[in-house]
């Protein structure tokens, strides 16, 4: 989008309605940061004020909110004050999509592309610094700054960035080069390749050469971050106890070598160390490192999602909620944190809570699977079985062979159409509880009583807290005349939560008046 028109928009707007723009800040202050004196700042997080030698996290995906957020800003505008055309630089593809499906009132024209911008090492990183990765490829390449140009494409063109970064170290064969491209080799071989070509080993071996590099140089921060480096690779490759162990060397080397300098990495380290706890499951030492990293920089929404996530965990749902909103307040729009709410809020009964949230991610992103698949099922379940067979089929679009989808699908279908389907999901996989149950619904219905048995026991063997499905599974033992089998079944549902106890009491007393003495 034109920066001028952008300006005159936002202007606009603010002078009108300024609760808009305050909404929306985040989103114009990506586009247009200048606007600050105007709209009002947004909290700054570390990132925004480390120092480039010493700032190690960067994001993709940033321009991507910030597009929704004014998508949003502008329908919402439009709705208040009539249609609107804008024109948009041709170049900016992932804006003009997003406001054409969700600007409703907004019509998006072509402008003149944006000029270049001089392809100095500052404007690199600045493009760097808010996600817009390829136009900061292109900038480094005009320009030969090597490295920001391996950095620009490693998420779109691995190849060419471990091209770019092997020509550098047969050019450029200093301790300081080496270092930082052994690290970035390895990163590439960790996460940013196609899977076919990560290879773990390599990556260790690349990250264990930049650790050796660090400690000739001698600097605090190199030596801790090219450890973090390490500790991650270790966690890749199934070895979190020696990447808890790198991490916490990382950050006993800030705290006592440099513990007043390059505070974004020392909270990220405290991230990271969490994370790696919280794949041990030592959840509450994972916790208390999330705080820490929070008190460090608390206006960083990653780190209230990643807490949020953790809280989930240990079962405090409630603290997990406010995780996921306070995620959603230091951001433009983007799905993660709505579509955890949406999980919790389907978890807890609170179906339409669940379904506004399933609906806004995929507002967001149309082909966000888990949304799609969840809510089918919800929409499923509340009888709105046309909106769900819409999911459905969209979700199968995406990924033919999703078991929950085609076990979804049978709900909706005739049960021989219904049976095939429940087939064709516990043949993907065999332990689907949803799938499981309904097929053994079909199989009682059609006197297959055994065979119900078999699937409930098969459900019961991963969800054995479940008092509906030992229920179920009574219910089919009596009907195959199994009754001290059965009763067994319903004494169990009883001691559980959630059982309903007149109904199982009843069948209780049912199969003791028809065989007297049932144990």
């Amino acid at each position: 989008m034109s920066m001028t028109l952008l300006r005159e928009v936002v202007l606009s707007v603010h002078r009108e309605h300024p609760d808009l723009t305050a909404k929306h800040r985040y989103a114009i202050l990506t586009y247009a940061p200048e606007l600050a004196e105007v709209i009002g700042p947004v909290p700054q997080t570390l990132t925004d004020i480390a120092s480039w030698e010493e700032r190690t996290r960067f994001q993709d995906g940033i321009t991507r909110r910030a597009a929704h957020g004014i998508a949003e800003l502008l329908d919402a505008y439009t709705r208040l004050t009539g249609p609107l055309t804008l024109t948009v630089d041709p170049a900016d593809e992932e804006l003009r999509a997003i406001l054409h499906r969700r600007a409703r009132h907004v019509t998006v024209r072509n402008g003149p592309p944006a000029a270049p911008g001089e392809p100095t090492e500052e404007a690199i990183r600045n493009q760097i610094s808010r996600g817009a990765f390829e136009t900061a490829a292109a900038l480094a390449k005009t320009a030969n700054e090597h490295r920001l140009h391996a950095f620009s494409v490693r998420g779109t063109d691995p190849e060419l960035a471990e091209e770019i970064l092997l020509e550098l170290q047969e050019n450029q064969p200093d301790p300081d080069t080496l270092m930082a491209t052994n690290y970035s080799l390895a990163m590439l071989y960790t996460a940013f390749h196609e899977p076919a070509r990560r290879d773990l080993e390599r990556a260790k071996a690349l990250a264990q050469k930049a650790v050796d590099l660090a400690d000739g140089l001698g600097h605090p921060f190199a030596r801790s971050f090219q450890r973090n480096g390490l500790a991650l690779v270790e966690l890749r490759s199934g070895n979190p106890d020696a990447a808890l162990e790198l991490t916490t060397e990382c950050i006993r080397i800030m705290d006592t070598e440099l513990p007043d300098g390059a505070r974004e990495h020392y909270a990220v380290l405290h991230i990271n160390r969490a994370r790696v706890l919280q794949t041990l499951g030592r959840l509450k030492e994972a916790q208390q490192d999330f705080d820490t990293a929070i008190a460090c920089d608390p206006y960083f929404p990653e780190y209230h999602y990643y807490r949020a996530g953790c809280a989930r965990l240990l079962g405090d749902d409630e603290a997990a909620i406010a995780g996921y909103e306070r995620a959603m307040e230091l951001s433009a729009p983007w799905p993660e944190p709505y579509y955890s709410r949406g999980d919790i809020r389907a978890a807890q009964g609170d179906v339409q809570g669940a379904l506004e949230d399933f609906g806004y991610v995929l507002e967001l992103d149309p082909d966000h699977l888990d949304a799609r698949v969840n809510r089918a099922a919800l929409l499923a379940e509340s009888g709105d079985h046309e909106a769900a067979m819409a999911d459905v089929q969209h979700g199968l679009r995406l990924a033919p062979r999703n078991a929950h989808l085609l076990c979804t699908k049978g709900l909706l279908e005739k049960p021989e159409t219904a049976r095939e389907l429940f087939a064709q999901a516990l043949a993907i996989d065999p332990t689907l509880t949803s799938a499981l149950v309904n097929s053994a619904i079909l199989d009682y219905e059609g006197g297959d009583f055994a065979a119900a048995i078999e699937k409930l026991t098969l459900a019961l063997e991963k969800e054995s807290a479940d008092p509906d499905l030992w229920f179920n599974r009574g219910v089919a033992l009596q009907a195959d005349g199994k009754h001290d089998a059965a009763a067994a079944d319903y004494r169990r549902a009883l001691e559980l939560p959630g059982a309903d106890r007149t109904e199982l009491l009843g069948k209780l007393a049912e199969l003791n008046a028809a065989v007297p003495g049932t144990q």
